[in-house]
């Protein structure tokens, strides 16, 4: 199977993230996330303020210096998924939610919607998440004719890297709907054994490491029918602890306290800036690339 290499460039910023790269090595920005506050009624900015502050502020910044990068809100998220079934579930209440995200995004200045569904848990949720996909196009393909002819305007879908849901979201349909698969190639650890975060490869030298990589993600979408052209691997940027463990693929006792002081606002999550840590011993896992 040939894999397609893309340099296409994406960062995700959380709607509490306060730092930006340099906008020449930028290609699209997703900032996340917007909530689906309340069931087949118009999203809503919960920002108190008419003006743009922090991260909307800092990408309209960004795009003063480098008119290339597209930014895209991302609507919905691991907490508010949960909305998602009740909000694409019939016609009018997938219109209301297009029609408004729309709006949002032109009024806050960003180049189209990221669907950020965590996730479909049967076959009704994927084909509504489908007819979702199908009514924010139509949205941005109705605003664009109207006010911006001849401009396309992105909408991508956060996709998930476990290979039932992969199997479970027949690919092949999104994809003539979504520019970009924006896929979670992260976050494959336990808490209970030290294992990668992000592997690149199976490790199949230390089995319980973790049963995910990201090789094998990528060719089961490929294999489904998504473009390896609209593939977007994701990388994360923090690490993430383990205590009490004697190596990698061993029990972990803890992952260890939060510490926003210190660089982790989350148990077991570093922010990248702040490793490798005092003291810490770095070792590379060439099998899994890790």
């Amino acid at each position: 199977m040939k894999v397609i290499v893309s340099t296409l460039g994406c960062l995700m910023l959380i709607n509490w993230t306060n730092i930006l790269p340099p906008s020449s090595n930028l290609c699209y920005a997703l900032w996340c996330y917007l909530w689906l506050i309340i069931w087949y009624c118009p999203l809503a900015w919960l920002e108190d303020h008419e003006n743009a502050y922090g991260c909307v502020k800092q990408l309209y910044l960004l795009k003063l210096k480098n008119r290339k990068p597209k930014t895209l809100l991302s609507i919905g998220g691991w907490t508010w998924s949960t909305k998602f079934p009740s909000v694409a579930r019939s016609a009018s209440s997938r219109s209301t939610s297009a029609k408004s995200a729309v709006t949002l995004m032109k009024d806050w200045g960003f180049d189209g919607v990221d669907v950020d569904w965590e996730y479909p848990s049967n076959a009704d949720d994927a084909d509504h998440m489908v007819l979702l996909l199908q009514a924010v196009r139509d949205e941005l393909d109705a605003y664009a004719a109207e006010y911006a002819p001849g401009y396309h305007f992105q909408l991508s879908l956060a996709a998930p890297a476990g290979l039932e849901l992969i199997s479970l979201l027949r690919i092949s349909t999104p994809s003539k709907i979504s520019d970009h698969f924006n896929v979670m190639t992260y976050d494959f650890v336990s808490t209970d054994i030290a294992s990668h975060n992000a592997n690149v490869y199976a490790t199949r030298n230390i089995i319980d490491a973790t049963p995910f990589n990201t090789d094998d993600v990528v060719r089961a979408y490929l294999t489904a029918g998504a473009p390896g052209t609209k593939i977007v691997v994701g990388m994360p940027f923090y690490g993430r602890s383990f205590t009490g463990t004697s190596g990698l693929g061993k029990p972990s006792f803890d992952v260890g306290l939060a510490n926003t002081s210190l660089g982790s606002w989350e148990r077991g999550v570093w922010e990248y800036k702040v490793l490798p840590k005092t003291g810490a011993s770095i070792s590379y896992d060439d099998k899994a690339s890790a």
